[in-house]
């Protein structure tokens, strides 16, 4: 890090660097992932609504972006190693698993009950501040077909097969329109590196 910065290079070149660098390794990847289920998709059901897959490709791209932002900034923000691996841990393990008892819990102090079947949609908003949420949601949103596309792997090799089973249709509400989850991604994506710039350009690295 001494020798980078003794290059001309400020503290945010190399944390933009860091942060770009990263998600362009990582979508290539995603993208490759994809194209691949979309040829055997097409080769062996038909072809996909491929605007529809366009978009969600956008959405995991955005997300891929997020993620790595995260992680950029608590590397940012921590001193050490050992630090910022611990942190990431306890922050997937709120993302993955306690999140929905985060969400259960602000409901209950302001409710003094658990929310039910049909949460009202300030809970909902909640929920879906989870990057990981609002990446699940806009699979509903943006490809209810996928449900009807099974996807095998045998000894023989990986295969597609369409079923009978009804697209899931989403309730028409704040959290299932693309603009609001485009912006909660945007906004995991511009917070960690904020955060983790302030810290960093400040940071003595003796």
């Amino acid at each position: 890090m001494k020798f980078l910065l003794g290059l001309p290079h400020s503290r945010l070149d190399v944390l933009l660097g860091k942060f770009v660098g990263r998600t362009a390794v990582l979508a290539v990847a995603v993208l490759g992932g994809f194209l691949a289920a979309i040829g055997m998709i097409a080769t062996t059901v038909g072809l996909p609504p491929l605007a529809s897959i366009a978009a969600y490709v956008l959405f995991v791209l955005l997300s891929v972006a997020a993620i790595v932002s995260i992680a950029v900034g608590i590397s940012a923000v921590a001193e050490t190693r050992t630090r910022a691996i611990s942190v990431a841990i306890g922050g997937y393990l709120l993302a993955t698993v306690l999140w929905s008892y985060v969400v259960d819990g602000l409901y209950y102090a302001v409710n003094r009950s658990l929310p039910g079947a049909d949460p009202p949609t300030w809970i909902a908003v909640v929920d879906h501040l989870n990057p990981l949420t609002a990446m699940s949601t806009s699979a509903d949103v943006l490809l209810p077909e996928a449900n009807q596309i099974a996807i095998t792997a045998t000894e023989e090799g990986v295969s597609a097969t369409q079923t009978d089973q009804t697209p899931t249709r989403t309730t028409e509400t704040l959290v299932h329109e693309p603009l609001f989850l485009t912006a909660v991604l945007l906004f995991w994506i511009a917070l960690p590196l904020a955060v983790g710039y302030l810290r960093f350009r400040d940071a003595d690295l003796s």
